[in-house]
């Protein structure tokens, strides 16, 4: 046995679904666009002047940051969500430096 499914027809349903469908392409570009602006101007303050290094993948929230114990970047970013992961360490020039480590997002 089968059953039939009601399908609304005219042009004007069809165009609307189609817009719609292209609409929330739209959004979701729109939203990636500024979710990759973010990431970029977060990633270039991390980076200024050597407070920090940001250690996730490009655009991926929330980001990944390391930073030296002594550093004041925790403080500057307060206004964000930032969460501690723990200590880790790195190689700079030779040497092993501790650092913190911390998730970092845009508070909602």
């Amino acid at each position: 046995m089968t059953t039939q499914i009601p399908v609304p027809s005219g042009p004007g349903r069809t165009v609307k679904i189609g817009r719609s469908f292209e609409e929330q392409i739209k959004d979701k570009e729109e939203a990636t666009r500024k979710r990759r602006a973010l990431f970029d101007a977060l990633a270039r303050f991390v980076r200024t002047n050597n407070k920090g290094w940001v250690t996730s993948l490009p655009g991926v929230m929330p980001m990944r940051i390391e930073c030296r114990p002594d550093s004041e970047l925790p403080d500057l970013l307060d206004n964000f969500d930032l969460r501690p992961l723990g200590t880790s360490s790195r190689l700079e020039g030779g040497l092993i430096t501790p650092v913190l480590v911390f998730s970092l997002s845009p508070r909602k």
